[in-house]
């Protein structure tokens, strides 16, 4: 780990975001004065081709929050003590494990591209960003495991953001509020709109000038400010528990300021909150609320409840997402829906039905270091594939070699492989279908099967979600398809020839 670059006065520092490529997630450091936040999203959401270089100024004094993406690197560049602070703080954060969110590193040896102006949005951009990668991963767990019901009940960090993002919504709308007509029933001395017939006769018998009037109204007791209060309520209510309870977001604070503004709307509960949230339909003008209206229903309709507070924590922490292995379960749920007997080893231990032998007999008899992701039954195919969480124009001779290992010596239910692939997400331009070739016999093919993404909107709803499902097993199922006509030394009467051979 190498140390912060002092020049002059001032220090300089290197941190790499996520070195290895293969986790996302939220890191907040903290000093003395200040806490500085980091956001790290997925590489593939990122604009650019490659890793870029971020310039952060940083003085110690101020909260901050930055947002970047895997492999990333940002230049750290302040007062030489506040710059040492961030480097301790990031030292201590989660050095433990293999993959580390951020690492502080030494300057790179290539110039990167500095991130321009359109990829450093606001925070609530970064905050709104995490909120969809969570949701993704609990869409992935239920799609890995379809008996799981992480899709369907919240997530506590998540409920955590959908407060945030909520919030700030309707901080962004509350001063275009509109208000509408409501029907009112009101004793006046003085006659307004339509008068009660009973009630003039009663007047008229009494003497008194108190008359029943049917008028309407302008008034802010608008149903979409119903909603809004009540959305209001439940995130000023909200149980954070730690580490949450320690990022600058105020959720229950900003929940109380805002439902003190809208003292004049009705309250009601959040079951009929939710009701009429659904039903809502904005007229024209409030369709700027629309967004607003969406993330209070989204937090009205959580279940899950948040623990309390597990005790609170001096220094920063970190909120990791495993996107490699994310993507993993992520094809091997695409896999379950458009092939048959789908296996998933683990490292060190096989799936039923799979057999990977030794490729040289030794007398220890301990474990593989690794073996294939997955085999699976597509028509007369036995396949065996790998997750390949980066770039398939990455593809090299380790990873070709790995399979060329494994298409020798893995069968799935007695039944030799006829075929292997790697299946890697998919670049914005995706390349055309091609194979490779087992040397030298020319008798296997290889397919470097490229596969989306999910984008950061596909979780957002269900029909989103079905959507991307929809899309991506198509793309799977073509790929398939075409792999298994392809040249295989164990399909009888196979006499097809390869389409493209790279």
């Amino acid at each position: 780990m190498a140390a912060p670059t002092a020049i002059g006065p001032r220090g300089e520092l290197w941190i790499g975001a996520s070195d290895r490529g293969k986790c996302s997630g939220l890191a907040s450091v903290v000093t003395a004065d200040a806490r500085l936040n980091t956001i790290v999203l997925p590489k593939i959401w990122r604009d650019s081709p490659s890793a870029v270089q971020h310039q952060l100024e940083w003085d110690g004094t101020s909260d901050d929050t930055i947002l970047v993406h895997e492999l990333d690197v940002i230049k750290v560049a302040g007062p030489r003590s506040a710059v040492a602070d961030i480097a301790l703080g990031i030292s201590t954060l989660d050095d433990d494990v293999e993959t580390p969110l951020l690492t502080v590193r030494s300057q790179p040896r290539r110039n990167l591209k500095d991130a321009t102006g359109t990829e450093e949005p606001t925070r609530d951009v970064g905050f709104a960003a995490l909120l969809d990668l969570l949701k993704i991963t609990d869409r992935v767990a239920a799609l890995y495991r379809p008996s799981t019901s992480s899709a369907k009940q919240s997530h506590s960090d998540e409920l955590v953001l959908t407060a945030d993002a909520f919030l700030t919504e309707a901080e962004a709308r509350l001063g275009s509020a509109r208000p509408r007509y409501q029907q009112r029933d009101e004793v006046l001395p003085a006659v307004r709109g339509r008068v009660d017939d009973r009630s003039m006769a009663r007047a008229a018998a009494e003497s008194s000038p108190y008359v029943l009037c049917h008028f309407d109204d302008l008034s802010m007791d608008t149903a979409l400010l119903r909603v809004i209060l009540a959305a209001t309520k439940v995130a000023a209510g909200l149980h954070i528990r730690a580490p949450l309870d320690r990022l600058p977001l105020q959720v229950n604070d900003r929940g109380v300021k805002i439902a003190r503004q809208l003292s004049a709307v009705s309250s009601i509960s959040p079951s009929a909150a939710l009701r009429l949230g659904r039903s809502l339909r904005l007229s024209r003008l409030e369709t700027p609320w629309q967004k607003g209206l969406d993330r209070a229903v989204e937090l009205l309709s959580r279940e899950a409840s948040l623990p309390t507070r597990a005790g609170d924590i001096d220094a920063g922490f970190v909120l990791r997402v495993d996107t490699n292995k994310m993507w993993e379960d992520l094809v091997f749920g695409l896999l379950a829906s458009v092939a048959t007997d789908v296996q998933k080893n683990n490292d060190n231990s096989l799936a039923a039905g799979v057999a990977v032998q030794e490729p040289w007999t030794r007398e220890s008899k301990d474990p593989r270091d690794r073996y294939p992701d997955y085999l699976a039954s597509f028509k007369e195919a036995t396949l065996v594939l790998d997750a390949k969480y980066k770039s398939s124009r990455s593809l090299g001779s380790d990873d070709a070699n790995q399979l060329f290992a494994y298409s020798h010596l893995s069968s799935l239910q007695n039944v030799p492989v006829t075929h292997v692939a790697l299946i890697y997400p998919s670049p914005a331009i995706p390349r055309s279908k091609s194979f490779l070739l087992r040397a030298p016999t020319k008798d296997m093919s290889l397919a470097p099967i490229e596969i989306d993404f999910p984008p950061s909107r596909a979780a957002r709803t269900n029909q989103a979600w079905r959507q991307y499902q929809e899309t991506t097993s198509r793309q799977l199922r073509e790929w398939l398809e075409m792999l298994s006509q392809q040249p295989s030394p164990h399909l009888a009467g196979h006499q097809n020839v390869p389409t493209v051979v790279t």
